[in-house]
């Protein structure tokens, strides 16, 4: 009785497996797929920035993305947004760092990754303060 469980089980999971489902396309090597991708991180980031005491946090995220990496992510057209996208969050990093807390121009640095963002392709969802849990 075992025996015939184990075969069936064996014969379903391999019919089941055979082109039945929804066909996969890897996207890991296509610019736009990764542009709107990284649009979302950073609008993410931006905005989880703006709310914290300590933004170093937020941003770390972004140069992580990027540093040192660059050369082998699929960047397409959008590689000197990418690229001052690294600069700007770098800089805003390593003040923060250093002093700990936010830096008086916080905002503006904010804006111009923003701004950068905003120039990939693609709409994404809008940034917005994190759901709160139901009561």
């Amino acid at each position: 009785m075992i025996r015939f469980a184990l075969c069936a089980t064996i014969v379903l999971l391999l019919g089941c497996g055979q082109g039945n489902g929804v066909p996969y396309t890897d996207h890991s090597r296509d610019p736009e797929a990764f542009a709107l991708t990284i649009k979302q991180m950073v609008l993410d980031a931006v905005e989880d920035a703006r709310r914290s005491p300590e933004p170093a946090e937020s941003v770390d995220g972004i140069v992580a993305a990027f540093d040192g990496r660059l050369h082998s992510l699929p960047v397409g057209d959008y590689r000197p947004i990418y690229e001052e996208l690294l600069s700007v969050a770098s800089e805003l990093y390593e003040e923060a760092e250093r002093i700990d807390g936010r830096p008086e121009d916080l905002d503006q640095r904010l804006d111009e990754l923003a701004a950068l963002a905003e120039q990939l392709p693609g709409d994404v969802a809008a940034p917005g303060p994190p759901e709160q849990p139901d009561d």
